[in-house]
């Protein structure tokens, strides 16, 4: 039995799966963090920041990340959260424009995966705004201060995805009326810490621009 399970997921994940890892790794979970640090990041990375419209097979390291989640489906652990500040009087409209923008120029803002008769697709749809989900404190408080807004974005971001409804979402907490973070949340299935940072990058830039 072992070894035909082992020979499922080497055949379902395009990785080698060792009956000895199945025993090694007793738990789900454990399994999966093993089978994802074994994946070759470097494909994923392959499928970063770049502008691609309509469907496409997954690398083996997206199909590892996609089986992965699908066994447990309430996990975040392949979320990937990254944030800026933004200081100074908050232009709300230039920054919904400087957001727009990033979104137009990084397909993966609206990428999908869905599972068909002929395999497990990536679809790129055209490029559409992601709202902001603004994140307030408790009663009628409107600001949280700088350790209040980073337990929001923590616990914001420990919210699972659906692989096929979205990867992305985007948060802003107000610290003050003159401070904003401004929290991003992708799945690593099409992005990393590295390039995340870029990302904010251009949106810091687009913002203040």
């Amino acid at each position: 039995l072992a070894v035909q399970c082992a020979a499922q997921l080497q055949e379902r994940l395009a990785t080698t799966v060792s009956v000895k890892a199945l025993f090694d790794f007793t738990t789900v979970s454990e399994l999966a963090t093993y089978l994802a640090n074994e994946g070759d990041e470097s494909e994923v990375k392959q499928s970063e920041l770049v502008q691609v419209s309509g469907q496409s097979q997954l690398t083996p390291a997206q199909s590892r990340l996609w089986f992965l989640q699908q066994l447990e489906p309430e996990s975040a652990a392949y979320n990937v959260p990254s944030a800026i500040i933004l200081k100074g009087q908050i232009d709300l409209e230039k920054l919904t424009a400087a957001l727009a923008l990033v979104v137009s120029r990084h397909a993966i803002f609206n990428t999908t995966f869905t599972q068909t008769d002929n395999g497990i697709f990536q679809t790129q749809s055209e490029s559409h705004l992601v709202d902001i989900q603004w994140l307030k404190g408790s009663g009628d408080s409107v600001n949280l201060g700088i350790m209040d807004a980073e337990k929001a974005l923590l616990e914001a971001a420990k919210q699972p995805f659906d692989l096929s409804e979205s990867v992305a979402r985007v948060y802003g907490v107000e610290i003050t009326a003159e401070e904003v973070v401004i929290g991003l949340v992708l799945h690593h299935i099409v992005t990393d810490a590295w390039s995340m940072q870029i990302i904010l990058r251009e949106l810091y830039q687009a913002y203040v621009d």
